[in-house]
């Protein structure tokens, strides 16, 4: 064990502090200094993503100074830090530097949330040597823990440090042996986030927008669609308070997505469901569809504003500055609107309907045709058929086409989407990985055509509300117009790409593919 190792150790309940320092003081001379009050917030994003960045964010206090420190999630090794009093919500809160460059890059658009706070007192136990020199500290850390929800603080493992003093690594080491080998204690991570985690309850990565219903070939398709709308519902639920707090434009576009994947399934996984069931929680579905669209219409402005304004000539730039008051007084009307319509009775009814529903037992003789077939045989056919018409419209699609044309494309490409989604676990990922892949991309040309055209109605329309309202002077009209014109620009450049996007979409592999993937029932292509 080198001395630039970390090396850490758990005492067991019932092993405390006195009692360590009397194991140690029959080997070691140990003398031990005031104990230190620590505490620390460890934080993240809704859906994890310092974390599946490999990082740990943490803002430490102790009487001698506030931190805010980013690690390495597998070592806990400091990768940079800074002294700051504040607890941040966006980078923005950051001092400025390489933390606050890091942090932006990793979570983008969403709020860093308090995951769990950790606090109590860490003492420091010194081992000196026969010139009653110290040669290696011991920080025993005795913390409890807290997070929203909770009635209590719970009690975590105290953790035992040995933190190296300069020229005396052999001394450290052998201590390190001492408590792994006399007193037979734990190592203890080098991180205590996870600990931390699991005694309020949470583990990392416990939220995920994915969808990642394990399914066999078998189930009967009644089942197995209840466990995909299940999920879908689990995702809707996990979202609706960060929307209703407008915490970040996340939130809601994940409850959106969560919502479109339901209508979709109700759709697309024909045949399974009673049609009375189908036809209602679809309507119900987009009513919920509707009333998100105009706060998140605000949300993708706004999200944008920056882009736009940075893509304007610079004398305009200053001109398109009234927009982005227009779009944050919308919406937040808009938000406020949201906020009551998720709380209303019409939105619990929904859900508490449902989650009954899907909850019910399993009719014996189900009137759906499709109901009792096994979801292998299914998911296949449905695949198969919707991809016969993504290139049955994406070959009818030329240059005299309408805009429709591929907006329905569009739609017939989400479609199909969604069913590989839906169905993944079903197949083997090292196949289907490229032909989503390869999806993609056509459906990022399709949503860029699409996208660009919205974006420039409505920011037309926003103008002349603007005027209408008195809050757009000479100057912003010809900066949005300007911004107008660049959308379309952009959209005719979409528009000239489709056919190379769609062509490579439909190549003789990628049809033997799909072919050989779906064409037949699950069992008999994995035989």
């Amino acid at each position: 064990m080198s001395q630039g190792d970390y090396s850490g150790f758990l005492l067991p309940p019932g092993f405390g502090v006195r009692r360590l320092s009397e194991r140690l003081g029959k080997v070691f001379g140990v003398a031990e200094q005031d104990a230190l009050a620590l505490d620390r917030v460890f934080l993240d994003t809704f859906d994890w993503r310092l974390w599946q960045g490999g990082v740990v964010l943490s803002h430490k206090r102790s009487p001698r100074e506030a931190a805010l420190l980013l690690q390495e999630r597998g070592d806990a090794r400091t990768l940079t830090s800074v002294r700051t009093d504040r607890l941040p919500a966006w980078p923005a809160d950051v001092p400025s530097g390489e933390l606050r460059d890091r942090l932006a890059a990793l979570v983008q658009m969403r709020v860093l949330i308090p995951l769990v706070r950790v606090s109590g007192l860490a003492r420091v136990l010194r081992m000196l040597n026969e010139d009653e020199k110290t040669v290696v500290r011991l920080r025993v850390e005795e913390m409890t823990c807290h997070a929203d929800g909770l009635d209590e603080p719970r009690s975590l493992l105290t953790r035992v440090i040995l933190v190296p003093v300069r020229g005396y690594g052999e001394e450290r080491d052998a201590l390190a042996r001492f408590l792994a080998d006399e007193l037979e204690l734990p190592q203890a991570p080098p991180s205590m986030i996870e600990e931390a985690l699991v005694a309020v309850g949470r583990e990392p990565g416990d939220y995920s927008s994915r969808i990642d219903v394990a399914l066999k070939p078998g189930v009967r398709a009644d089942a197995a669609a209840r466990r995909i709308f299940a999920s879908l519902l689990h995702t809707l639920e996990a979202n609706v308070a960060g929307t209703r707090d407008d915490l970040d434009s996340e939130f809601l576009h994940d409850l959106r997505v969560a919502t479109r994947r339901t209508r979709s399934a109700l759709s697309q996984i024909k045949g399974v469901l009673p049609p009375g069931v189908v036809d209602d929680f679809r309507n119900r579905f987009g009513w919920l569809g509707q009333v998100t669209g105009p706060t998140r219409d605000m949300d993708v402005f706004l999200l944008e504003f920056d882009g736009y304004r940075a893509g304007l000539p610079a004398r305009l730039r200053a001109g398109i500055d009234p927009l982005r008051e227009y779009l944050r007084e919308h919406q937040a009307s808009e938000q406020l609107a949201l906020r009551r319509k998720l709380g209303s009775p019409h939105f619990r009814k929904l859900i508490k309907d449902w989650r009954a529903y899907l909850e019910s037992d399993l009719p014996a003789a189900p009137e759906a045709p499709n109901a009792l077939r096994p979801i292998g045989e299914l998911a296949g056919e449905r695949v198969w058929k919707m991809f016969r018409r993504v290139i049955k419209e994406g070959r009818a699609i030329d240059e005299a086409s309408p805009p429709e044309a591929l907006h329905e494309l569009r739609k017939s490409c989400k479609k199909l989407r969604y069913l590989l989604e839906f169905f993944q676990t079903l197949y083997p990922e090292t196949v289907l990985k490229p032909l989503v892949k390869t999806l993609k991309v056509l459906l990022e040309n399709l949503g860029q055509f699409q996208d660009l055209q919205v974006q420039a109605d409505k920011l037309t329309g926003f103008a002349r509300e603007m005027q209408h309202e008195g809050k757009a002077d000479v100057d912003t009209l010809i900066a949005i117009g300007s911004l107008v014109g660049d959308l379309l620009r952009r959209q005719e450049k979409a528009r000239a790409k489709f056919r190379a996007r769609f062509d490579d979409f439909d190549t003789a592999d990628n049809r033997s593919a799909y072919r050989a993937l779906f064409k037949q029932p699950v069992a008999e292509t994995a035989a």
